[in-house]
């Protein structure tokens, strides 16, 4: 049974038990030939020189040939696995039969059933080609009846549309006539724009040379100003001291009482010559800064104007223009500031003979000068007025600096 079912496996377990009794390998033993029957086997085994023929026979019969044992063993148990798995496939056959056998009469089912549908169906198709056909009369009928309406109502469209579209032109042409006349005007409001940023631009360069200029004459003037006051100082201070000379001599000189007369005099119409000069030019430089300023902000209420009708946004335009006018505004005021100034410096020879106290000889000499060169000038009002200070100064005002007169 195992040499008939398991030959190659019988072979291979006999060498392996021949192999390891010899101590050999299993290529050693060779011409292995097993018969039925109580298991006769023919083989050899190929060994050294070192091993005798009789001790390998008696290794041999000593074996205890466990592989071939165990194989015997476990033959039962493989034909028991192959009748096992022979019932199981007579098993599947006889399902397999029955399955046929149902998939069989569930097919001659669905054909008399689908029989029976083809005979419902061929109802059904001819029952529907007569209400088809019964439809289409009636469908024919009402398209004719609805091709009478519509040519109709068509009509009456076309009317109504014809009327329409008249309208519409109308309205159309009277939309490319409005279009083209604010077109017309957008071009002139830009146009206009164009013009008064061009303006605008002009006169802010205009306004920037302005600036540049009286600034520059205004420092060249204060330098001016500056030279004719420390001038106008130290003829002063001369003036004093050949009064407070004159005043302390016991015999006063006529000559030299004229002389200081007339030098003061000339003094007094210098003074004013620079007073007026100064004040026609800041008066100058203050109409031309307002004039500048009119033209700015005119300038600037045109543009918004102009930029308004054409629908553009100048505001950024008026806060870049914004420094240029509060330049402008600050200009004049300095030059406010710088008439407030002078004036505050008052008059230099009233500073100069007022600050000569102390002595009533002197200052009634001072009194008699002043009252002398009066005389002799034109506008008496100014040059009385400054006697008045004068006098005033003597007895209330005390100047360190020009306190020569004891």
């Amino acid at each position: 049974m195992v040499l008939e079912d398991s030959s190659e496996e019988l072979h291979r377990c006999f060498t392996s038990d021949v192999a390891n009794a010899c101590g050999v390998p299993n290529k050693a033993v060779t011409a292995l030939q097993l018969s039925v029957g109580s298991l006769h086997a023919q083989f050899s085994v190929e060994h050294d020189d070192t091993v005798s023929e009789a001790v390998v026979q008696q290794q041999i019969d000593e074996a205890d040939y466990s592989g071939v044992l165990d194989l015997y063993q476990r033959r039962h148990d493989r034909r028991q696995q192959l009748q096992k798995e022979a019932d199981g496939k007579q098993k599947q056959q006889e399902e397999a039969e029955k399955e046929k056998q149902r998939l069989q009469e569930e097919l001659e089912q669905q054909r008399k059933e689908k029989e029976a549908m083809q005979k419902q169906l061929a109802e059904k198709e001819k029952q529907m080609k007569e209400a088809l056909q019964q439809a289409q009369k009636q469908h024919e009928a009402q398209l004719q009846q609805e091709k009478k309406e519509f040519e109709k109502r068509e009509k009456s469209q076309k009317k109504a549309y014809e009327s329409q579209l008249g309208e519409e032109k109308a309205k159309r042409n009277a939309e490319e006539k409005q279009k083209k006349e604010e077109e017309k005007k957008q071009a002139m409001a830009q146009e206009e724009v164009q013009q008064a940023r061009e303006t605008q631009a002009k006169l802010t360069n205009d306004a920037n040379e302005l600036l540049a200029k009286q600034k520059a004459e205004s420092e060249a003037a204060r330098e001016k100003e500056k030279e004719n006051r420390e001038a106008l100082d130290r003829q002063a201070s001369a003036l004093v001291e050949r009064a407070r000379t004159l005043a302390e001599s016991d015999h006063p000189d006529q000559k030299e009482k004229e002389a200081i007369v007339e030098a003061l005099r000339k003094l007094v119409e210098e003074q004013e010559k620079n007073e007026k000069e100064a004040a026609k030019r800041e008066k100058e430089n203050e109409k031309a800064i307002a004039v500048m300023e009119r033209k700015l902000r005119n300038a600037d209420e045109r543009l918004r104007q102009a930029s308004t009708a054409a629908g553009e946004n100048t505001d950024d335009e008026k806060e870049k223009r914004n420094p240029l006018l509060q330049e402008l505004e600050t200009l004049k005021t300095a030059t406010r500031n710088a008439a407030v100034e002078r004036q505050q410096h008052g008059d230099l020879l009233q500073s100069k003979f007022g600050a000569s106290s102390g002595n009533s000889r002197s200052a009634a000499l001072l009194a008699d000068l002043y009252k002398e060169a009066s005389t002799k000038k034109e506008n008496t009002v100014v040059l009385a007025s400054i006697v008045g200070l004068c006098l005033t100064a003597v007895v209330s005002l005390q100047y360190k600096r020009y306190s020569y007169l004891p």
